[in-house]
């Protein structure tokens, strides 16, 4: 008796903007509420840029850069300490960079 084995290579996909810190619309759609920041940034590819606001336990929100058909956005995930780590409470939809000289979400 002859048992075949076969092998399958294991694919994983490289993020659609590898190398670049860009979010995308598949990666946006990914995060949700509960997420941890160390989760959100392994999806995003990118930890952002952000600070504190009122304090270590107020919260914390951070700035990620994201393209939409072409066009430069920002995203703004916030951030509440929970259970020992940074919790996603919520996410901004996409919107214009502040200023177009001082790019308000550039890393």
């Amino acid at each position: 008796m002859t048992t075949l084995v076969m092998a399958f290579p294991l694919m994983v996909a490289a993020p659609a903007h590898a190398g670049e810190p860009w979010v995308n619309r598949a990666e946006y759609r990914a995060v949700h509420a509960g997420h941890t920041m160390a989760h959100v940034h392994r999806v995003f590819d990118t930890k952002g840029q952000g600070e504190l606001a009122g304090g270590m336990h107020a919260g914390h929100t951070r700035s990620y850069r994201m393209k939409v058909d072409g066009k430069r956005r920002c995203v703004s995930v916030t951030y509440v300490r929970k259970n020992g780590a940074w919790r996603l409470t919520s996410k901004s939809r996409p919107f214009r960079p502040y200023s177009y000289g001082s790019w308000a979400c550039d890393l």
